[in-house]
């Protein structure tokens, strides 16, 4: 690892409240701001091809806690939906199946973090890598 690439951790931190503030509603927002966005920027990079054959993406609330991304193309049709459940954020794929499930919590740098269960390890994960993770498949298909 490069030392120029570490994080640095303040030597001073209100943590309580960065922690307070790290709610998983207050994160969920967040991810759904950043998920338009890259909607938008997915929309943005699809070829003429694409477009001319009925591609595209689009993002729908279902209510304040859930919401769905949309993939439309004949026969290639898919969703990636998000829900709080409990303490939990899902995403739950176009047949039901949850595929990846985040909790959050504080960094050891006072950053308020996703948690995922990896490969039987907890990792923290930033927005991006979340929504990496749920989104790519739905994205780029082919």
């Amino acid at each position: 690892m490069v030392l120029g690439a570490m994080e640095q951790i303040p030597q001073e931190l209100d943590w309580v409240t960065v922690r307070a503030e790290c709610t998983i509603r207050s994160v969920f927002k967040c991810v759904r701001r950043e998920i338009e966005v890259d909607v938008a920027m997915r929309n943005k990079y699809l070829s003429e091809s694409q477009k001319s054959n009925g591609v595209g993406f689009s993002v729908e609330d279902k209510d304040e806690d859930s919401f769905v991304v949309f993939r439309k193309f004949q026969g290639l049709a898919g969703t990636v939906s998000f829900a709080i459940l409990g303490s939990c954020i899902k995403a739950i794929n176009t047949i039901g199946n949850v595929t990846i499930e985040a909790t959050i919590g504080m960094s050891d740098s006072g950053r308020c973090m996703l948690r995922v269960n990896e490969s039987k390890r907890i990792l923290e994960i930033e927005t991006w890598q979340f929504r990496k993770k749920t989104l790519e498949s739905l994205f780029f298909w082919c």
